[in-house]
C-alpha cells in the first residue's frame, strides 16, 4: 500500500484567509472564556464540599479489569461505514494478563441500509450506540470470568442522554442498537449486585451539567477554576438525578442503579475527570487515592491509559485494513469488469 495516503494532511489556504480566520477563531475563543467567568453557581461551592485525596491511603486492588470500546467510521462511494468493538484487559501487578475482545461490528449490518446514512453524524448515532452495548455487555462478561477487585469502565456507568434518541428513523439497525445498549446497561447493574468487584465508570471528557443543569459550561470546565491537584467535588459524591432525563425507560434504569459521581483533579494541567460510583466494596476515598497513585504523565490513570490504546481503532489502522480488502476484490475481479467495484472505493476526499 502506498504510504502516500497516510501523510499528514495539507493545506494550500491564502494568507488572507488564513490570516481573516485566525481573526475570528482567537475572538471567538475570548467569548468562550467569558462564559464561566460570571457563572452564578461557582459561588454557592463552599469549601467544606471539596474533598482532598490522601495518596497516603494503602488500599490496592490486586486484580483490575478495564472495559473500552473504539470505533472509526470511512466514507466509500456506496455509503459511510462504521467498524465497532470492545476490549477488556486483566491487570495483575502492572502487566496485563488477559483479554476479552467483542466484536468487531460493522455499521450498518445490512448493506442495504447504507443508503439511510447520509451524513457522518447519521452513522456515528448508530455507531455509539453499538459501541457502547459492546462495552458494557462485555463489562458483564469480564465480571463473570475474571471476578476482578475491581473494575472500571471507560466512560459513564449511566446511558448518554443523546443515546435515547433516534436518528435514522427506518434503520433497524438503530432502534436494534439502542435496545441493545439499554439491555446491556440494565444487565451490568444485575451482575454488580451479585459479584464482589467494586464497578466505576471513568470519564475522561466529561461533558455534562450534572451540578447545575441551567448552566451553560460544563461541569469540569466549571470546577477546573477552583480545584487543586488531588481535590474533588462534590464531596462525598452525589446521587446522580434522573430529573432531567425525558425517556421513561432510561430514568428507571439510572433511579434502579443508584449511581454516584464526583469530579477531581489529577494533575493541575489536566481538567478534572468523572468517576461514577456504581457497587463498591470498598470506601470511594481508597478507589479515588488508588486512581490518583496510579495516574500517567496526563493525569488518567495507568490501567485506563492501557484500556484505551488497546481498543482504539484508529484511522490509519482503519485505512491499512480497507486497503487490505479492497486489494483481495481487485484481484478477484481481474479477469472481470473492474467497474464494478466502485461502490466500495473511497468517496471523494476521503483521505
Amino acid at each position: 500500500m502506498s504510504s502516500a495516503s497516510l501523510v499528514e494532511e495539507e493545506y494550500y489556504t491564502s494568507a488572507e484567509f488564513i490570516n481573516k480566520l485566525r481573526e475570528v477563531f482567537t475572538k471567538y475563543l475570548g467569548s468562550i472564556l467569558e462564559l464561566d467567568r460570571g457563572n452564578n453557581y461557582l459561588r454557592t461551592i463552599t469549601s467544606s464540599r471539596i474533598g482532598r485525596i490522601d495518596p497516603s491511603r494503602t488500599w490496592s486492588p490486586e486484580s483490575i479489569a478495564v472495559v473500552d470500546g473504539g470505533s472509526n467510521i470511512i466514507g466509500l462511494a456506496a455509503g459511510y461505514v462504521g467498524v465497532v468493538a470492545a476490549v477488556a484487559i486483566l491487570i495483575r501487578d502492572n502487566t496485563v494478563e488477559a483479554r476479552l475482545i467483542e466484536g468487531p461490528l460493522v455499521v450498518p449490518s445490512n448493506p442495504s441500509e447504507l443508503i439511510l446514512y447520509e451524513s457522518v453524524d447519521i452513522v456515528e448515532s448508530v455507531v455509539n450506540k453499538v459501541r457502547e452495548a459492546l462495552v458494557f455487555r462485555l463489562a458483564s462478561r469480564s465480571l463473570k470470568t475474571w471476578n476482578p477487585d475491581l473494575l472500571i469502565v471507560d466512560g459513564p456507568l449511566t446511558p448518554y442522554r443523546a443515546f435515547s434518541t433516534i436518528v435514522a428513523r427506518e434503520s433497524e439497525s438503530e432502534k436494534k442498537a439502542l435496545s441493545d445498549y439499554r439491555e446491556a446497561v440494565l444487565q451490568l447493574y444485575r451482575d454488580s449486585l451479585e459479584a464482589s468487584s467494586s464497578i466505576i465508570g471513568f470519564v475522561k471528557r466529561p461533558r455534562s451539567t450534572l451540578l447545575s443543569p441551567s448552566t451553560r459550561v460544563y461541569d469540569h470546565v466549571l470546577l477546573s477554576r477552583i480545584l487543586g491537584e488531588r481535590e474533588y467535588y462534590p464531596s462525598p459524591p452525589q446521587q446522580l438525578s434522573s430529573r432531567w432525563i425525558t425517556d421513561n425507560e432510561i430514568r428507571s434504569i439510572i433511579s434502579a442503579m443508584r449511581v454516584e459521581y464526583t469530579y477531581y483533579r489529577a494533575t493541575i494541567s489536566s481538567l478534572p475527570f468523572r468517576v461514577d460510583f456504581g457497587t463498591i466494596h470498598v470506601d470511594y476515598r481508597d478507589i479515588l487515592s488508588y486512581l490518583y497513585r496510579v495516574r500517567t504523565r496526563d493525569g488518567v490513570p495507568f490501567p485506563v491509559m492501557k484500556a484505551d490504546e488497546e481498543a482504539r481503532i484508529a484511522k490509519k489502522l482503519l485505512r491499512e485494513i480497507y486497503y487490505d480488502a479492497l486489494h483481495y476484490h481487485i484481484h478477484r475481479s481481474l479477469d472481470g469488469d473492474i467497474r464494478y467495484l466502485s461502490p466500495i472505493l473511497l468517496e471523494y476526499g476521503e483521505r
